[in-house]
């Protein structure tokens, strides 16, 4: 009899174990795989109904978790729009309102760092420079992977300006077969897998699809879902799909053509601000629900702290400013209607300063309701949700009354947000190259004011949209061809004559025409970019933006001069440069230059060595300092 109890008692220990063990692994919170697929709307995808789609990994996993049909962005850009999806902030309240113009604030809580206090691997991988650690979001984070997002690979930055799909699964992967292999500790993981594909510049894979799709932003929608799939068949063979939740969500849109537009960032219409986003984890997400209801991406960061049920007060004391901040935005949190399939009615703010940043125009802001989409703009738009959920027929016009009502929710909702100061951000020249190549031409010196706002004394991105690719396809044809020729001149005639306030045409016009050695008419059309220039920043002294052209402009000004030998004069050029901006490189060199031309040599060579303090790889400045003490058998 005593040995069957030992039996039993034994039995009855080891049944306390292993009771112990699942329940300890049941508390264990759950993995957290984030994919964010940028430049891609929800219309283009199969589970969304579009009937061309090629995209069988984002459609099994919407069918084996919750998709939402309405989800909106607030920004159609790429960096504020992952800064709000990994803070829960709009950009007026993060600071990160357009992209390579500030660093995301320590003193505003990230997701990745939370879920790193809390005992979470945390690892990254992005696709392209935008998204760099230089910009802040790599706080929290074991390992943030941007590797070749600043310098291409193959050395060719117009051939490759980003990673593709596949280099960064295969990077993840890497990651994550790590930590499966060295997690005797039973850590879970947050692993935040970017994908630019749908990005211009578009490629047709034809290799993989041949002449399936009609076009090739449909082809590379269908090359990212086969290495999403990659990522999803990882979960499944390493028994990890049950335990993980998977997040699958476009920063936004693309306009194909829709209100004229062929990009994104420039206005704030569906087709860019709509998104697709799909939460699933099998056994505890609801599979083929799809959720009807309008919910903003400024509360994915609650929802995915909810649903991995994490404490999210992890800053230290419970009166951390940062645990307060975290309190405000939990309240945002749309879990709710993943369990219920209902989403709370509210209203969600939206903006784009980018018509601004790029040609200095004027922002936009909107109010977005289940019913109305209210574009505060220098012509005010409304449009009715329901019953043209394209916007196609502004009704702002004939409903005065209704447009004061959402100018004033919309003025309340701003009034509601708490601001931070994004920190400021120093790019290279080669990185506001890269990111111009991109489409986003960031000046390098700083935000956009916060007092800007909607101008009335600036243009309307309506009646100037139709000039956005004529202006790109000039700044690639400068950039990769000199733009010596005759057609390029005369489409940059006709971007000044569509748009004569607009100063950086004026700089294009004045660089052109000095490649041509029209030196007078150069000097003449720089003249005027500086002019204008000038009206801008005594409009808004805090434009760092503009001052950084400003600077520009001088020095260009000062290289013609130097061209036709008046160096007396090129000489107060760059100084004027640098007057307005001191760590201008290209002005310390080109005023060096200028120095050493007029006989005042050790002014010149310190000039020429303060560009390359600023820049130590500034190539040709090192050629022309060594070929200036070669000339009198100096060396350094």
């Amino acid at each position: 009899m005593k040995k069957y109890r030992y039996f039993i008692i034994g039995g009855l220990l080891l049944a306390a174990l292993l009771l112990a063990r699942n329940w300890s692994g049941m508390r264990r919170p759950p993995n957290l795989l984030l994919i964010t697929m940028d430049t891609t709307r929800a219309d283009r995808l199969g589970c969304y109904a579009f009937p061309d789609a090629l995209t069988p990994a984002l459609d099994g996993l919407a069918a084996g978790g919750t998709l939402f049909e309405q989800a909106e962005t607030c920004v159609p850009i790429t960096l504020p729009s992952h800064t709000t999806m990994l803070t829960g902030l709009y950009p007026p309240e993060s600071g990160i309102r357009v992209n390579g113009a500030g660093k995301l604030s320590p003193s505003i809580p990230l997701l990745s760092e939370i879920l790193q206090l809390r005992g979470y691997r945390t690892g990254a991988f992005v696709a392209a420079s935008v998204l760099h650690s230089q910009y802040g979001l790599n706080r929290g984070f074991d390992f943030y992977d941007d590797r070749d997002t600043l310098s291409p690979k193959n050395g060719d930055a117009h051939a490759e300006l980003y990673r593709p799909a596949n280099r960064v699964v295969d990077s993840a992967l890497e990651w994550l077969s790590r930590h499966r292999l060295n997690n005797a500790d039973g850590k879970p993981f947050f692993c935040w897998v970017h994908l630019f594909d749908p990005h211009t510049p578009l490629h047709s894979h034809a290799d993989l699809f041949g002449k399936r799709f009609k076009n090739d932003y449909d082809a590379e929608i269908a090359f990212m879902d086969i290495h999403i799939g990659r990522l999803l068949d990882f979960l499944k063979r390493n028994r990890l799909a049950g335990n993980t939740l998977v997040v699958a969500v476009g920063d936004h849109g693309e306009g194909l053509g829709e209100h004229g537009e062929t990009t994104h960032g420039y206005m704030l219409y569906d087709s860019t601000l709509r998104v697709p986003l799909i939460i699933s984890r099998p056994g505890s997400i609801p599979a083929g629900r799809r959720v009807q209801g309008m919910v903003s991406l400024t509360g994915l960061f609650p929802t995915m702290l909810e649903l991995l049920k994490v404490d999210p007060f992890a800053y230290g004391e419970r009166n951390d400013p940062r645990n307060a901040l975290v309190e405000r935005i939990l309240k945002n949190s749309f879990a709710p209607a993943v369990s219920s399939g209902e989403s709370a009615r509210a209203d969600f703010y939206a903006e784009t300063d980018h018509p601004y940043y790029n040609y200095g125009w004027s922002p936009l802001r909107a109010l977005v309701t289940p019913e109305w989409k209210y574009i505060r703009a220098p012509e005010p738009e409304l449009y009715d949700r329901t019953a043209d959920p394209h916007e196609t027929r502004s009704l702002a016009r004939e409903n005065p009354s209704l447009v004061e009502q959402m100018d004033g929710r919309l003025a309340d909702l701003e009034a509601r947000m708490i601001r931070h100061a994004s920190d400021a951000v120093s790019l290279t020249a080669e990185e506001m190259n890269r990111l111009q190549s991109l489409g986003y031409m960031a000046g390098g010196g700083g935000q956009v004011s916060e007092g800007l706002g909607v101008r009335t004394d600036l243009a309307d991105i309506k009646d100037r949209i139709g000039i956005v690719d004529l202006a790109s396809e000039i700044d690639s044809r400068m950039k990769y061809e000199q733009g010596n020729s005759e057609q390029v001149l005369n489409m940059c005639r006709e971007l000044i004559t569509r748009s004569p306030d607009t100063p950086v045409f004026r700089l294009w016009m004045g660089l052109l025409l000095a490649n041509r050695k029209d030196y007078d008419a150069a000097l003449e059309s720089l003249d005027r970019a500086i002019q204008l220039f000038d009206e801008a920043i005594r409009k808004i002294p805090s434009d760092l933006r503009m001052v950084s052209y400003m600077s520009s402009a001088w020095d260009k000004k000062g290289l013609v001069l130097s061209m036709q030998k008046k160096h007396e004069q090129a000489e107060k050029a760059f100084r004027l440069a640098l007057a307005y901006e001191p760590e201008n490189t290209d002005a310390h060199h080109h005023l060096g230059l200028a120095l050493l031309e007029l006989g005042r040599r050790e002014e010149g060579l310190q000039s020429i060595r303060e560009a390359l303090r600023i820049d130590p790889d500034f190539e040709l400045a090192r050629t022309n300092l060594d070929k200036a003490l070669s000339e009198t058998g100096s060396n350094e």
